[in-house]
């Protein structure tokens, strides 16, 4: 238990035992009672850890970190966008085939997208060779959709830029902080790696 864990709990058990005292004597009126639980809660929040992070807490800081990652190396992961003459629906309609066959109706589910731009996505894609469409064995009137190998090739072109605007940010980090991310974010990837498989 840390310093200050240990702060708190000698502080709660003392308060209680206090409140519980004083909770006997028939001359405390119940506002006392209740100023000193207030005080207790307020003590055990000023000494407990400070690594307590609310989730939202947490999605703030990532939004903090990932504006600032792209804030100075995603430049170049743009640059590619405009390159390969792709828009964002595109980008993410080739990511979700990159490893898994859908059918329209599934990628449009998956992307939160309706059938008819879906269908606009995947056409375009298919006309410049970037994903592969054919007709289903068992039901003709669906259709199945597959990244080709040039559409993997856009999508490694875009991670390689990506890559580079996160290793600009990388490099301005001091070492103690990159040995911290990297220890925080190791078990994270881990367990994601894991999920998946």
């Amino acid at each position: 238990m840390s310093k200050n864990g240990s702060v708190a709990a000698a502080v709660s058990a003392e308060t209680s035992t206090a409140v519980a005292k004083l909770e006997k004597r028939d001359s405390i009126a119940p506002r006392v009672i209740a100023c000193a639980c207030a005080i207790l809660a307020c003590m055990q929040a000023s000494t407990s850890t400070p690594d307590a992070t609310s989730s939202a807490e947490l999605a703030e800081l990532l939004l903090a970190l990932w504006r600032r990652v792209i804030s100075g190396g995603g430049v170049g992961a743009y640059a590619i966008f405009e390159e390969l003459d792709l828009t964002l629906t595109q980008v993410k309609t080739l990511g979700a085939l990159s490893d898994a066959e859908l059918t329209v109706k599934d990628l449009a589910d998956r992307l939160g997208l309706s059938l008819p731009g879906t269908s606009r996505a995947v056409d375009m894609l298919v006309d410049r060779g970037l994903v592969h469409r054919r007709e289903d064995r068992t039901d003709r009137r669906m259709k199945r959709l597959r990244c080709t190998d040039a559409g993997r090739d856009a999508l490694e072109r875009l991670d390689e830029a990506r890559l580079a605007g996160i290793a600009t940010f990388t490099t301005t980090l001091p070492a103690a902080q990159c040995k911290r991310l990297t220890g925080a974010l190791r078990p994270i990837i881990d367990g994601l790696q894991k999920d998946d498989a």
